[in-house]
């Protein structure tokens, strides 16, 4: 298995955790429910997408460049993490 494996398992077991997450949190089971966590998992994993595009022009103007995608899919978990936290505190204020 190649990196750019390895990175594309990151980013797809980041998803799966982020929906078993949504559905553990939100104790709900309904079919439209169940599609609304997977809606919001994808759009965690696209708000992933962006960090990383974010950091890498971030490290592109240092005059490098990041060329691992084990990194990158790393990343990717990061700003899910980080996005995970902001709807925590969203959800949380709000209470």
């Amino acid at each position: 298995m190649n990196a750019h494996d390895i990175g594309s398992w990151i980013i797809a077991i980041t998803f799966a955790i982020t929906c078993a997450y949504l559905i553990y949190e939100g104790k709900r089971y309904q079919p439209l429910s169940l599609l609304g966590y997977l809606a919001t998992a994808l759009m965690m994993c696209f708000s992933g997408l962006l960090f990383t595009g974010a950091a890498s022009y971030a490290v592109s103007i240092t005059g490098s460049s990041l060329n691992n995608e084990i990194l990158l899919g790393l990343l990717v978990s990061v700003g899910v993490f980080l996005a995970m936290l902001v709807r925590h505190r969203w959800n949380r204020s709000k209470e």
